[in-house]
């Protein structure tokens, strides 16, 4: 089965401008109980290897897709901002999905885009 989708999305726009993405790991399909006083970061992962594919949008437009293993947190430089000709951080949208070790996935596909606020787009 595919992983479940990260939840929890955040964006934080450091005095360097530097842009930090995190995310919380989506519920493992063997957490069959939830306690609502646990901190989310306690859920086990169903995969061998935890690797998210994060790709960063300028409206519309793709500026970049990262790889990232075994964090849930990344960091859009403003040196990358700029060689990516980023118009404004105000534009950013973003999506992230864990990629399973059964099946891979575009970070096109069955994504949600989330704004520079952390609020869901589609």
């Amino acid at each position: 089965a595919a992983p479940r989708p990260p939840i929890g999305h955040n964006v934080t726009i450091e005095a360097d401008q530097d842009i930090v993405f995190d995310w919380i790991r989506g519920i493992s399909q063997t957490a069959t109980t939830i306690n609502p006083l646990l901190t989310l970061t306690g859920f086990p992962n169903d995969e061998a290897n935890e690797v998210y594919a994060l790709s960063i949008f300028d409206g519309a437009t793709l500026l970049r897709t990262e790889t990232i293993t075994s964090a849930e947190t990344y960091t859009y430089s403003l040196a990358d901002q700029t060689t990516d000709g980023l118009s404004s951080s105000a534009n950013i949208e973003w999506s992230v999905v864990q990629i399973g070790s059964v099946q891979t996935i575009s970070p096109d596909t069955f994504r949600s885009r989330y704004d520079v606020l952390g609020n869901l787009i589609s």
